[in-house]
Parts: structure tokens; sequence; C-alpha cells
């Protein structure tokens, strides 16, 4: 290992306002030279979470929750990914971008605990989701898993086989759900291995930032396990519309 270098950094913000942060290296505090700039980098909140995330694997960062505190304390950008409508499996597509979706949800009427007995009444509704299970109690130490599935997958040929899937439940009512998130939520996911966890949802009652939806995609087209899918507000909302007594059940419809 070298001597290493003097580097300093500063928040700085982007055309489109968002924070980077910018990292200038003076090389090493040892030279006789006059110190000077010998390299600059920046960081979004994209290749920020990428970091920790090897940071986290590479078992450099002894306290996770702290860490991604640390990262997440700074402020969001404003923009989440708009509401798509989405067509749940075995309906039929329409031109109206309403279809299916069950609107105005009151999600403020559920606490964490009631937020993922919802998700453990729905994937039970699920044909293609079986012993569906609650893993944790609420508000333990996030680890990244809440609920655990297996999903039934049928292929033309006739054959079937199940993958282990994960259910990560986040009732945030006021923050978006962002990429610094969905590394604290990947890195542990070894230790409930075996099974391999094939899939990782994220289900939120809010948002996910636009950073987030890049990293899980990049993620995906990377080829890397588990296969991510983020479940924002208005996919749950279309997959209830199925569903209204649990809406009912649950309090969820608006007076």
């Amino acid at each position: 290992m070298d001597d290493g270098i003097d580097a300093e950094y500063r928040v700085i913000r982007d055309a489109d306002g968002s924070n980077l942060v910018h990292l200038t290296a003076f090389g090493s505090s040892s030279r006789g030279s006059t110190r000077k700039s010998s390299q600059s980098l920046q960081f979004d909140r994209t290749t920020a979470a990428e970091l920790l995330r090897i940071f986290l694997e590479a078992d450099l960062v002894s306290d996770l929750a702290a860490a991604s505190s640390a990262v997440a304390d700074q402020p969001e950008p404003e923009q989440s990914v708009p509401d798509l409508a989405y067509v749940s499996e075995g309906s039929e597509e329409s031109d109206s971008p309403n279809v299916g979706v069950t609107e105005g949800l009151v999600w403020g009427k559920l606490d964490d605990s009631g937020f993922e007995r919802l998700l453990f009444d729905l994937f039970r509704r699920f044909p293609r989701y079986q012993n569906v299970e609650w893993l944790t109690h609420t508000r333990a130490p996030d680890r990244g898993r809440d609920l655990s599935a297996e999903r039934v997958i049928v292929d033309d040929g006739g054959t079937t086989r199940t993958e282990r899937v994960l259910i990560q439940a986040k009732h945030w009512k006021t923050k978006s759900v962002g990429p610094v998130d969905i590394c604290t939520t990947l890195a542990p996911m070894p230790l409930w291995e075996p099974p391999v966890i094939r899939g990782l949802i994220i289900a939120t009652s809010g948002r996910f930032t636009a950073d987030a939806v890049a990293l899980a995609e990049k993620h995906n087209n990377d080829g890397k396990l588990p296969y991510l899918e983020l479940w924002p507000d208005s996919r749950l909302e279309a997959l209830l519309a199925n569903h209204p007594d649990l809406v009912s059940r649950h309090g969820l419809r608006r007076q």
C-alpha cells in the first residue's frame, strides 16, 4: 500500500439542480513540488450508491445503517418516477391510462405493520406465488427482507419451476426510495442464502426516485442477482383494483 494522497471534496450543484460530490486529488503530500490538482472526480447519487455497494461487498463498512444514513441525509433531487398505467396479468390493454387502477387509496391509514400485512395478504392471492411467509417483526433491523415467497414459473413447453423471491416493504409516505436505499437492501442478501434468491421486490406506498430506477435497470441489465422489481404506489393500486375486499378490509378506501 502506498503513502496515500491528499484530497479534498465539496458538494456542488449539477445543471439540473441535483447534488454532486466533487473530489479533487493533489498527489502525495511527500512530494517536494508545489501542491496542485492531479485528478478530479464527480459522483452523483447513482455512482455514489454503486461505490457504497462496493464498500459493503468488501466489508469495509461495519455499520450499514450508519453508512446509509450518512449518505441519505444529503438533500434529494425533487424528482420521482412518474405514474405509469399498469395492466395486471391476464387483463386486456386499453387506451385509458387508468385501466384497473383503484384511484386515491388512503395509504396514511396504515402503519408499517399494516402495510406489511397488506402485502402479505395480497401475495397470498396471487396464484403463481406460494409459501408466502412473514420473515421479521415490523421495525426489526432492516436487513433487506420482510416477506419471502416462491414464484412459480411455467414455460410454453410445459416445464414448471420455482424461484425464491424476497419482498421488502417500505411504507414511506414523505420520502421517495432512492439508490442508497436499494443498495443497503441488496448488500445483506447473501446472508439469506441458500437457497439462491432470484428476485427482490421492493414495494413502497410512495415512489422511487429516477436515480433509483436507473440503478435497478443497470443492475438487471448487467445480469446480477437478485433481479430487482420496483413496485411504487401506482402498481400496488393497480393490483389491488382486482381485490376490492382487501382495500376495504385494510381501510384504504377514500370515504
